[in-house]
């Protein structure tokens, strides 16, 4: 099996990479196909360079003993938290993260308790899965971290675990949702992350989207929204899912001039903010519109806007406040803000 513990760039796999390897040689078995994936996968966005990637060959042949060594694994922490909760927690909060910040790099995890755990048996068996991870279970692990996203991901050892440290409490990933999808495969793990987990936050009803289309399809132009509950950033180049929502594919794969962002059934509660940027201007300037879609009501046109490079923005403008106003006042020609489209849920 081949994926990403990160979640992947808009262009996804290299095809035609991988496609060469399999016309080149038709008879390519399974291991090491999964082996060219990876290395195709990597050498394409090294070449890139802009965004921060993970890719991981499984040995699948090896999960029933992987299965069975977590299972074990739950029992001693579910024991363990009664005196050391503090300290798995800690290894948790510590431990690899990724754009859903509930993924976690389960070797890295593993070894946040090896560090921080003082009962032995929990401290023993943590080393043998870590150990298993390298030596049976993970064939080929590659990362990347991005020049342009700045999303370190360089404890990633190629499997990752969900270990959140806050719940929905319903939705796709509320721990009902989770016990039901993985409490059959390992119930054990999942008694784990039940009795680990606080009580679940609140969340309210998402189902809305935001769009951009722009004039030119020349012009490359990105949509970003600024989700809550800490201000992070979601956009189609980043990534087709975020915290609280999906994305359109990147207007740079696709060739089409619009991307857009669509809600989950549920999100977390506060202020979702859309704005664009011009990345790459090739040709006249271009028109944008900003629209947006909210429950029981149509499309909308919230604002317009013409981007050029006349007058770029300052680097780093979402640190300062000041700049932050000017952007949303429409000084700058390659950002803005169309205050009229933020959503309040």
């Amino acid at each position: 099996m081949v994926a990403s513990e990160h979640i992947e760039p808009g262009y996804g796999d290299s095809y035609d990479l991988i496609i060469a390897q399999l016309t080149s040689n038709p008879n390519i078995d399974s291991k090491n196909l999964a082996e060219v994936i990876v290395d195709s996968y990597f050498t394409f966005y090294q070449n890139w360079g802009a965004v921060s990637i993970t890719k991981s060959a499984l040995d699948l042949s090896q999960f029933n003993q992987f299965d069975s060594l977590v299972g074990q694994l739950a029992d001693l922490l579910i024991t363990d938290l009664t005196t050391e909760r503090t300290e798995i927690e800690q290894a948790r909060d510590g431990a690899q993260f990724y754009q859903v910040r509930s993924h976690k790099d389960f070797y890295d995890f593993l070894l946040g308790l090896e560090l921080l755990c003082s009962n032995t048996a929990v401290i023993a068996k943590a080393q043998e899965v870590r150990n298993f991870i390298t030596t049976s279970l993970v064939i080929k692990n590659v990362y990347l971290n991005g020049t342009r996203d700045n999303f370190d991901v360089s404890a990633s050892k190629g499997i990752a675990v969900y270990i959140p440290k806050d719940v929905p409490e319903q939705g796709p990933e509320s721990l009902t949702h989770y016990e039901q999808f993985a409490g059959a495969s390992n119930p054990r793990w999942v008694d784990f992350i039940k009795a680990l987990a606080p009580s679940a936050f609140q969340v309210v009803s998402g189902n809305f989207a935001f769009a951009v289309v722009w004039s030119n399809s020349n012009v490359d132009i990105d949509l970003y929204v600024e989700e809550p509950p800490n201000g992070e950033w979601a956009s189609p180049w980043m990534g087709t899912i975020s915290t609280n929502g999906y994305l359109s594919a990147d207007s740079l794969a696709s060739g089409e001039p619009f991307e857009f962002y669509y809600a989950k059934e549920y999100v977390m509660p506060g202020d979702y903010i859309l704005f664009a940027n011009l990345y790459d201007l090739a040709g006249n300037p271009s028109e944008t519109a900003y629209f947006y879609l909210d429950t029981g009501n149509g499309w909308e046109l919230c604002d317009y806007f013409t981007f050029d490079d006349s007058n770029p923005a300052p680097a780093q403008w979402w640190t300062d406040p000041p700049e932050v106003q000017n952007v949303a006042n429409g000084i700058y020609s390659d950002w803005y803000i169309p205050l009229n489209c933020i959503i309040t849920k």
